[in-house]
């Protein structure tokens, strides 16, 4: 692949997210998996899993840098391509994982993800793809790009960078409705996020965990999380 001085190839940062893959823990509930000493074995992930971390990783770093990303024409100019071309689809049900906040640590989750595609990226080799006819087909094959002085670390930081990103903001996946949690299910996210300092007041709060919900309702819901962290209650800046 090719790309002018100054820019990145994704095949590049595809290939530095595959180096870094022991940065994530193997799912819960892989099948033929088995403990040994309190350790749980095997310690790698699965062709499975690595193609759902591709794909995971791949959508945190579209959300925080796609509007960078250029084709490499044969003769080294760049073009952009529209928003459209990042879509993706899944032929199972996502609708649990409308906010994905962080890697999910199931299997069954992951094997979701892996069955992402992409429907104009070749996440291979890090070019773009379209079937004979179609509105890309020109330029499929071509490589994409980014420029260097886009990406806040190095390239060898950029996982982790990246994952960092995708467990502090919760990345939205698919349109829809979020999940339908219970209240304590819910209550004990916003006590987690609160924690981890993902808002700064109970205003923020209710955006992300009750955007729809009835003023008694998120009362109610505010009330059952204070009771887990009282801290909650107390006024001012979370």
């Amino acid at each position: 692949m090719w790309c002018p001085e100054g820019y990145v190839t994704l095949s590049e940062i595809l290939a530095q997210f595959a180096w870094d893959c022991d940065l994530v823990p193997t799912g819960q509930g892989r099948p033929g998996d088995y403990e040994m000493d309190g350790e749980l074995l095997p310690a790698f992930l699965d062709g499975i899993e690595h193609i759902a971390y591709r794909n995971w990783l791949f959508a945190v770093f579209l959300k925080n840098f796609e509007r960078h990303i250029r084709v490499c024409l044969a003769s080294g100019s760049l073009v952009r391509l529209a928003p459209r071309a990042f879509w993706f689809s899944s032929p199972t049900d996502l609708s649990d994982l409308h906010y994905l906040d962080g890697f999910p640590e199931d299997y069954q989750n992951r094997q979701k993800l892996a069955q992402w595609i992409y429907f104009h990226i070749d996440l291979e080799n890090g070019t773009v793809k379209d079937k004979k006819g179609g509105m890309l087909h020109q330029i499929s094959g071509l490589p994409l790009c980014v420029p260097d002085n886009a990406l806040p670390v190095p390239l060898d930081g950029l996982t982790e960078w990246l994952l960092e990103k995708g467990r502090s903001k919760a990345i939205i996946l698919k349109s829809g409705k979020p999940p339908a949690w219970s209240s304590a299910e819910t209550a004990q996210l916003i006590v987690e996020a609160f924690r981890k300092r993902r808002f700064a007041n109970r205003a923020e709060a209710k955006r992300l965990f009750g955007k729809d919900m009835p003023v008694l309702a998120w009362k109610a819901l505010w009330k059952e999380a204070t009771a887990i962290e009282p801290s909650l209650s107390r006024p001012g800046p979370k």
